[in-house]
């Protein structure tokens, strides 16, 4: 059995495990700002939920390459906990601010599209910091630039500021290659298994060293074929 078949054998139970993961956590309510809440997930990790300063919310970014799941999770999670969490599509967010929605977002230089992703995270962290609800944004971290064709980081510094954890879906490059395929809800672009494979460690490893330079908790989360996937994780 291929890693494919693996995978999409254990689809449902590999996702329900992921998205167990993502156990919501209520915004600390003590005192201090100093002070901070662990609580246990259900694979036995501990989410540290601190007010680094004054009230600000926390809001967890779901990092992966396109394909990778991102959107099926949040939706998941949504159906769970839509009245205590907020939760964010990234694409939809710019889709309504900007004028034109995400058409026209496409066809603007890179300095107008920084403009507007930081604008988007800023009303995700407004929005949180309002409601006093924790925050879920599947986000885009990297993109693929046609033009030299390799990968280009987008996050800005405004998301750094707003994100109080990260995670980030490991998942094998055949597998997204297979659901980008089969994908009849968006416009996917033609990107071989190799150059997935290359986007997915390379987005993988600038977020681990740019989590550790910025003291956010990062997450990894991937399928290990050679065991019971709910152990894998259950172990981490």
């Amino acid at each position: 059995m291929n890693i494919v078949e693996f995978y999409f054998q254990n689809r449902e139970t590999t996702r329900r495990t992921i998205s167990a993961v993502f156990k919501p956590i209520n915004l600390m309510s003590a005192e201090s700002p100093a002070e901070s809440k662990h609580e246990s997930g259900p694979m036995g990790s501990y989410f540290p939920l601190s007010k680094s300063s004054g009230d600000k919310p926390s809001v967890l970014g779901i990092f992966g390459v396109p394909g990778s799941g991102k959107s099926y999770i949040l939706g998941k999670l949504k159906e769970r906990d839509m009245c205590r969490c907020n939760f964010y599509e990234g694409s939809e967010v710019l889709d309504g601010i900007v004028p034109g929605g995400l058409k026209r977002f496409e066809e603007l230089d890179e300095a107008s599209k920084s403009f507007y992703r930081k604008a988007a995270i800023q009303k995700v962290q407004s929005e949180c910091a309002e409601s006093k609800k924790m925050g879920y944004v599947a986000g885009q971290y990297m993109a693929w630039d046609e033009d030299s064709g390799t990968t280009k980081t987008v996050l800005t510094d405004s998301d750094w500021e707003t994100y109080t954890h990260m995670f980030f879906l490991d998942i094998p490059a055949e597998v997204i290659h297979a659901q980008r395929r089969n994908d009849s809800h968006r416009r996917r672009g033609s990107l071989s298994v190799d150059q997935l494979r290359t986007w997915n460690d390379c987005e993988k490893e600038e977020l681990q060293r740019e989590c550790d330079n910025h003291g956010i908790p990062l997450f990894v989360l991937s399928p290990t074929p050679s065991i019971p996937l709910e152990t894998g994780i259950a172990e981490r």
